[in-house]
């Protein structure tokens, strides 16, 4: 007998989940009949990978709004206040924003505890298969189902089956963007660590191997815009739809957000089987994610591409950053709120990084060079506004493609 449901979702990872556990109890008490929710993944066992340990103070505040924030004490996270980041052997502390804090877990933990709190919600049933197909409507070219093997059929379905969905193509059609690898982020565990500063998150350059390594290649796909030229009956949500680059730790945050506004979007419509509601909703989503979305990607991306790169300019914008995030908390505040999902602002964003730049070649300037005790004399001021140029020239290539993309 062929299963039936209101809500289809494929992929339990983070995204998936919360959705299910948010439209369960978001949409329980407004309608004739509760939601028949089926929640789809490959495998229900743990996962073991090192990837999205750190979940971001937004991401925090988006799980306390969806009613999922025991999650984290179910699973003993961490409270994080800041980082604490290292250059050479040099350290300092860049603080959150005051009242807000960020948490640290074991992934697999984390989603195994969402996991957990879906399947407990009323009308949710979660069922371990593989998609590998969707079905449409011989006659409306509606997706009506996800299947093979086995079929699954519903009025709405969410596809949210991480960063390397089969479904992108057959949703999006012509994508105008694909998504790119960029690296991989490899981890491993370190027992017995004695950190420089207690509950702050901190970068390991050189520590003894206590696990494997494990390697996940992380990629930047920018977001599309659905529900008017997509494929009717079904979207993307998550890494299938979105994905940055993991050195600000905010894929999380950004998945949480959206299913916070989804949620909210979805709780009001009557029936998940009229595509034009969904369509509506669906732009609507678009334009309110952007704020938070865009301004972790860009973030995300551009700093990547300076902390990571090499040659002159990114040196000197290496060294200018640390010195200005180490100049004290009223420094740091404003692109620590940023990184932390709590303002959401990507021409606040654009103006930090410039301040950053800027005072990057005032240390230019000012400040002694490495190998020399004093300052640069005045007549090395020419090629040191070369090289301020080729600065300002290269965070403008840097976050520029990035910004455009996500606009």
């Amino acid at each position: 007998m062929l299963s039936s449901y209101d809500v289809l979702i494929v992929g339990a990872g983070v995204a998936g989940p919360a959705l299910a556990y948010a439209l369960a109890t978001k949409t329980c008490n407004k309608r004739d009949a509760p939601l028949r929710i089926a929640l789809l993944e490959r495998s229900l066992s743990k996962p073991d990978r090192i990837v999205a340990e750190l979940l971001q103070p937004g991401g925090v505040a988006a799980l306390r709004k969806l009613g999922l924030e025991s999650c984290l004490e179910e699973l003993g996270s961490v409270s994080l206040l800041g980082y604490h980041v290292l250059r050479g052997e040099q350290g300092i502390c860049a603080p959150f924003p005051e009242g807000h804090d960020a948490r640290a877990f074991e992934h697999g933990e984390f989603i195994m505890a969402l996991r957990d709190r879906a399947r407990r919600a009323p009308n949710i049933d979660m069922i371990e298969t593989a998609v590998t197909g969707l079905i449409e409507d011989e006659s409306t070219h509606r997706v009506i189902a996800g299947g093979q093997p086995e079929s699954h059929f519903a009025d709405l379905v969410i596809l949210a089956d991480g960063s390397l969905s089969k479904f992108r193509t057959a949703v999006l059609g012509h994508m105008p963007y694909e998504p790119s690898q960029r690296g991989y982020l490899a981890g491993l565990i370190v027992k017995d660590l004695k950190l420089a500063g207690a509950q702050y998150a901190a970068p390991i350059l050189n520590a003894l191997e206590t696990s494997r390594v494990r390697r996940v290649p992380h990629y930047y796909l920018p977001p599309t815009k659905q529900g008017e030229y997509s494929k009717a009956g079904a979207f993307l949500l998550g890494d299938s739809l979105n994905m940055r680059h993991p050195l600000t730790a905010g894929g999380m945050t950004v998945a949480l957000n959206d299913v916070v506004i989804l949620s909210d979007l979805l709780a009001n419509i009557e029936s998940f089987g009229n595509w034009n509601e969904i369509s509506v909703v669906l732009r609507k989503w678009h334009h309110m994610r952007k704020p938070l979305a865009s301004t972790i990607n860009t973030m995300s991306m551009s700093w990547a591409g300076i902390f990571a790169a090499e040659g002159e300019a990114f040196d000197i914008m290496q060294e200018g950053a640390f010195k200005f995030f180490g100049k004290g908390a009223e420094y740091s505040k404003e692109p620590m709120s940023l990184a932390a999902g709590i303002t959401h602002s990507p021409l606040l964003l654009a103006r930090s990084s410039l301040a950053i730049a800027f005072y990057s070649i005032w240390v230019l300037f000012t400040h002694p060079r490495p190998g020399k005790k004093s300052a640069p004399q005045f007549y090395e001021y020419p090629l040191l506004l070369v090289k301020a140029l080729n600065v300002i020239w290269t965070i403008g290539i840097v976050m520029g493609p990035v910004m455009w993309a996500e606009m």
